[in-house]
């Protein structure tokens, strides 16, 4: 009996762990406020996948560069994307691009839009997400 509740309050603090860290510790240890991502489309291909969980970290303005994949927030938009950095013009206009894509994105950003640089990738853990996002 006592090693059936041990087992029980063990699960229940695992499964409190496995929700808060992500949820405040990595905000913090990766200082950004969008710590991890999941790729939602092909724009990314090979590179990225649908499906992939990223990790992102903060990055100083002075760190932008073009190759590096950024996860940013469009400025005319409420949702995040994930280019890599195509150009940048006069030190503050930061143009993306999909390694999918034909063509750049037919917008700008500005450091302030960017929220972290892709330091890792988890194949196939995002899907479950997306799956939840569809309903």
């Amino acid at each position: 009996m006592i090693h059936i509740r041990t087992t029980y309050i063990v699960l229940v603090l695992l499964t409190i762990a496995c929700i808060m860290i992500p949820r405040y510790a990595f905000p913090r240890l990766l200082d950004t406020s969008v710590p991890l991502d999941v790729v939602e489309s092909g724009s990314m291909e090979p590179e990225l996948h649908i499906g992939d969980l990223l990790v992102a970290q903060g990055i100083k303005y002075e760190d932008i560069k073009v190759g590096l994949i950024i996860v940013f927030k469009r400025p005319s938009a409420n949702y995040l994307i994930v280019h890599r950095i195509y150009a940048i013009h006069n030190k503050v206009r930061i143009i993306t691009k999909g390694d999918n894509n034909p063509f750049p994105d037919p917008f700008y950003i500005t450091s302030s839009d960017v929220k972290g640089v892709v330091i890792a990738r988890i194949p196939l853990v995002g899907y479950l997400t997306l799956v939840f996002r569809l309903k």
